[in-house]
């Protein structure tokens, strides 16, 4: 090796040096710091309507989410619960218009939940602790062929 392509080799044996450590205090100091930031930007997610009642010793939990990432999504959930418990289980998942649901009890071991309207239905249970969960939804827009039910 000649004197100049040794000093070029070092230079750029040095420029690599520098690009590498660059990087790594970047993914060492900011990441950790954007990261989360980043997650909220691509996950933004705001909760529209959100309800709580008690039904005859039930706490009954409706919620509406608007999330807007790569692409919009919109669910109303309906959670149930023993009144007083964290622990909240899932009864239904929909895609909605413009109509949240009600729920009530149809006889002392049937609980009815009531939407006139929704886009598309993601998730449905029809029993919980020894309830019985029926539903009177008006107008289904598109059938999902991937709906999961749950039968207990």
């Amino acid at each position: 090796m000649t004197s100049s392509s040794t000093l070029r080799f070092k230079l750029i044996l040095k420029i690599l040096l520098g690009i590498i450590s660059t990087v790594t205090l970047f993914f060492i100091f900011w990441f950790p710091i954007t990261w989360p930031l980043l997650l909220m930007w691509l996950t933004a997610c705001s909760t529209t309507q959100d309800k709580t009642f008690n039904l005859s010793g039930f706490d009954i939990h409706i919620t509406e989410t608007l999330c807007s990432t790569i692409a919009k999504d919109a669910a109303v959930r309906v959670f149930i619960s023993k009144t007083g418990e964290r622990k909240q289980d899932l009864l239904l998942r929909y895609s909605p218009t413009d109509y949240l649901p009600t729920v009530r009890f149809s006889d002392p071991h049937t609980l009815l939940v009531s939407v006139p309207e929704v886009s598309s239905i993601n998730f449905r249970r029809y029993a919980w602790n020894g309830l019985l969960i029926e539903y009177d939804i008006g107008i289904i827009i598109y059938q999902n062929p991937h709906e999961v039910q749950e039968h207990q």
